[in-house]
């Protein structure tokens, strides 16, 4: 299969006639074809699975020479010749993002593998999925609804796994109303605060904890009426059972096969204390290192991304290429709008609770609207580059996710398709509807028609723009002396930025050892040309967007005024004279312990709202 080619259409899903083949991603618990996407989510590009397609074990597929999957490909993306390659690539840094695999062996002493409705936390996450095998609904194995779930935390090395199935649990109350939910673990000692609140905001909408004095005592047995029954020692040391219609059990995690092979081949000591390895240029992040959650992997993720920026800070520009000139449709403002409108289904997070139908016919009706298509994923872009290259819309209008998030992507396909991206419209029915009206799809599909009527006729009144090239200003500030912001700036320093460092303290690291971090971040400070410390200073106002901020440092004996391209905040110390308030300025906003608070609804967690500042 040639992924350049492939558009993703299935329409040789529908011409294989080999079937039943167990899909790996939902742990065989839903069918395909021999040919396939490997999962529901984009980019999708169809596969074809060697051990069951009948033209590769036999030479030749139904009543024709030509395969009928290879008939109806009208990209011509299949080739059967296609041959394994090898390829070598020459790169300056390597980083080992493997993750990890079951250890499944573990879970047998529970009836995994035994009772069918003994399932993994990964296996249950799939039941959870709107674009699961059962599309988000929660089935036992012989397809009826259960009343009840338990959840069995079966490793208390990291509270990780307790937190997923905290997570399973609130998902199932959310997915069945009158559920019993209970979650059996032994004592937990929570990493985060964030953790503990989760916790308590779970046992509030119904999920019910017992805490037991081993995971060891929990036995697992069926029952002839085809329920399971667990019994348990409690924190008393008395022992108690409960019945449940199916069991969700914590899976422990291993360094993944192809990690292993990965350090076995290249030699370096499967010893990680934090991203670098003992092979210069060589990287390991999340699971590579520990057990972690999502958040702790991304800003390990950016912590190894910082450390190649200043190992490769020689190459940076060195490959770098114009890009390609925009065969862009001319749309001209007096030209009357013809409107494409492309509703996603998103799985079922939109399908699932919207009426679809209703709001294609009601769109339909509204003025410069000429057609609407439904697609299962918008931001695959098939549909939009399929619809955009008739040259027949001069507008579009996408029923998906938010702009937030989409809103780049959406734009690639548009330009991509030959239509300019200002010309793209965006109506958020995914966060504005299904997700906080998922309880009546009536008034989420009513508010859907209201979000789409005002998209359309916003679309009808756009015009064509062109980008603005502004100068961006390669420098950084950095708000607070501690050690995170000695870090920041002496890793920045090295990539070659220019760099201002504001500390309220003026001699902090002096009464220090020479040896401590602090002090010998300082010392290296203090002696490059690329970096002006400001002590005893404080930030007046703050002007400008991402790439030029205008800052006003307020030093001890003066004022000055300073242009960068960005901020990193180090401190949650007060940092603002009495006149001013840069934190408004940059529309900051702290939490009840003082502490910034990073960007609503964006994983990682050293980003804010304000583009271009970071903490």
């Amino acid at each position: 299969m040639d992924p350049i080619k492939c558009t993703a259409c299935t329409d040789c899903f529908a011409a294989c006639p080999v079937g039943g083949v167990p899909m790996d991603f939902n742990f065989g618990r839903s069918s395909s074809k021999a040919i396939f996407f490997y999962s529901p989510f984009p980019a999708r590009k169809a596969l074809i699975n060697s051990q069951k397609c009948e033209y590769i074990i036999k030479g030749k597929c139904g009543e024709k020479d030509v395969p009928p999957c290879v008939e109806v490909c009208k990209p011509q993306a299949i080739d059967f010749l296609q041959k394994p390659q090898e390829i070598e690539l020459n790169v300056g840094a390597v980083v080992l993002a493997c993750g990890a695999d079951e250890k499944k062996s573990a879970l047998y002493e529970y009836g995994y593998g035994k009772y069918s409705n003994v399932l993994t936390s990964l296996e249950f996450e799939r039941l959870l999925s709107g674009l699961g095998p059962t599309s988000g609904v929660i089935k036992k194995n012989d397809g009826t609804i259960p009343k009840s779930i338990v959840f069995i935390n079966t490793n208390n090395s990291s509270s990780i796994y307790f937190m997923s199935l905290v997570a399973e649990a609130m998902g199932s109350i959310e997915k069945i109303q009158g559920i019993n939910v209970f979650v059996i673990h032994e004592d937990i000692a929570f990493q985060k605060d964030s953790y503990e609140d989760y916790y308590k905001k779970s046992n509030e909408l119904g999920v019910q904890y017992i805490r037991i004095e081993s995971k060891g005592s929990v036995k697992i047995n069926d029952e002839k009426d085809g329920n399971l029954n667990i019994s348990y020692i409690n924190k008393n040391k008395k022992e108690e059972n409960i019945k449940a219609d199916m069991v969700v059990l914590s899976t422990p995690l291993n360094l993944s096969k192809s990690a292993k092979k990965i350090i076995e081949i290249s030699g370096i000591e499967n010893k990680f204390q934090q991203v670098c390895t003992s092979l210069e240029g060589i990287y390991i992040c999340g699971n590579m290192q520990s057990i972690m959650g999502i958040d702790d992997t991304i800003i390990q993720a950016c912590s190894v991304a910082s450390h190649i920026s200043e190992v490769l800070s020689s190459a940076r520009q060195s490959e770098t290429l114009l890009p390609p000139k925009k065969e862009l449709m001319v749309v001209n403002p007096e030209n009357e709008p013809s409107i494409e409108v492309v509703i996603c289904e998103c799985g079922l997070n939109i399908a699932g609770l919207l009426n679809i139908e209703e709001l294609v016919n009601y769109t339909s009706s509204l003025p410069f609207v000429k057609q609407v298509e439904v697609t299962p994923f918008g931001c695959d872009g098939v549909k939009v580059k399929e619809l955009l290259q008739t040259k027949k819309f001069n507008r579009i209008v996408m029923g998906a996710c938010s702009p937030k998030t989409h809103e780049i992507l959406f734009s690639i396909h548009c330009e991509n398709a030959g239509l300019n991206r200002f010309l793209l419209e965006i109506v958020n029915i995914r966060n504005h509807c299904t997700w906080v009206h998922s309880k009546n799809k009536t008034e989420a599909t009513e508010k859907a028609k209201i979000l789409m009527k005002m998209g359309v006729k916003r679309a009808s009144l756009l015009e064509p723009l062109e980008d603005i090239i502004i100068p961006i200003n390669q420098s950084c500030l950095i708000i607070g002396g501690n050690p995170a912001g000695l870090a920041c700036a002496s890793k920045l320093a090295n990539m070659g930025f220019k760099i201002y460092l504001v500390k309220s303290e003026i001699d902090l690291y002096n009464a220090l050892d020479d040896k401590s971090l602090g002090k010998k971040l300082m010392n290296d400070l203090t002696h490059r040309k690329n970096i002006k410390i400001y002590k005893g200073s404080k930030i007046g106002n703050i002007k400008g967007y991402i790439g030029n901020y205008d800052i006003e440092v307020i030093a001890p004996d003066e004022k000055e005024q300073i242009n960068v391209g960005s901020i990193a905040i180090a401190t949650n110390k007060d940092m603002k004279e009495t006149e001013t308030d840069w934190e408004k300025d940059l529309a900051l906003q702290r939490d009840e312990r003082n502490f910034f608070i990073p960007s609503i609804g964006i994983l990682n967690l050293m980003d804010t709202n304000t583009e271009g500042v970071f903490i």
